[in-house]
């Protein structure tokens, strides 16, 4: 059964991406590396963690607790997100992510550090609603929202991805 993509996805940019995306860059770079079944790319551990991505994580989760719609309770009634686990994605030519989905979380966030002429964009693989990689620029969607990324057309498209569930 595929959820019906009329759910929110929303799109920022993070005002301290010129200053902290090197910082990003370097810290995805250095770090082991793993496999994931669905992830034909470079990934970091699940909790990957640094003082810079902390205070990213707390911006985004700040953005989604006020602008993201929980499916699950009214509108009205007050509920919190935290973090459950974020990680660093590298894509490099032909690397891709299959259709996957983030469910039970609320919700998921990707964000991109570098996305060189070329980077594959995030695909909402129901409706084909395609966000187009910008450095600096945050996606907040419902984990429930299939996904993926496409086969990659360049080397070094950095992203770090993440979910948000209730405490």
């Amino acid at each position: 059964m595929f959820i019906d993509e009329k759910l929110q996805i929303e799109e920022y940019f993070y005002p301290l991406a010129e200053k902290n995306n090197p910082i990003f860059q370097s810290i995805i770079s250095s770090v082991k590396k793993r496999n994931f079944a669905r992830c034909h790319a470079q990934m970091t551990d699940w909790n990957f963690r640094s003082r810079e991505t902390d205070e990213l994580v707390s911006w985004i989760t700040d953005k989604a607790q006020n602008h993201m719609v929980n499916p699950y309770v009214e509108i009205s009634s007050p509920y919190s997100l935290t973090c459950s686990e974020a990680w660093g994605i590298i894509c490099n030519q032909g690397d891709y992510l299959e259709y996957h989905r983030h469910d039970p979380c609320m919700f998921s966030f990707v964000y991109y550090v570098t996305s060189p002429k070329d980077s594959s964009p995030l695909l909402f693989t129901t409706s084909g609603y395609e966000v187009n990689p910008e450095p600096g620029k945050v996606v907040i969607f419902n984990s429930r929202l299939l996904h993926e990324i496409p086969p990659n057309n360049c080397n070094g498209r950095y992203s770090f991805v993440g979910n948000l569930s209730v405490v």
